[in-house]
């Protein structure tokens, strides 16, 4: 996961290239949940940042990845 990280450190350079970049890392990390590339049992992955993060965008990917995988599979049916 610490390439998932790294990404997630990089947010305010990437969205310089791509404004859109929180929300693309966010649904990128809750597809590898969803194909367990990323273990994120009992909500584990997320735990480790809940109240560490200090930068916007990197709170807005994680909040949209948490979303999504709250969804389980039915969000990548569509």
């Amino acid at each position: 996961t610490s390439g998932f990280h790294s990404l997630l450190e990089s947010l305010n350079d990437l969205s310089l290239d791509n404004p859109e970049c929180s929300t693309d890392i966010g649904k990128f990390i809750a597809r590898s949940i969803a194909d367990k590339c990323i273990d994120n049992a009992d909500g584990k992955y997320f735990g480790k940042y809940k109240g560490n993060v200090k930068c916007p965008k990197m709170q807005a990917a994680l909040d949209k990845a948490e979303t999504l995988a709250s969804m389980g599979d039915f969000y990548f049916l569509n």
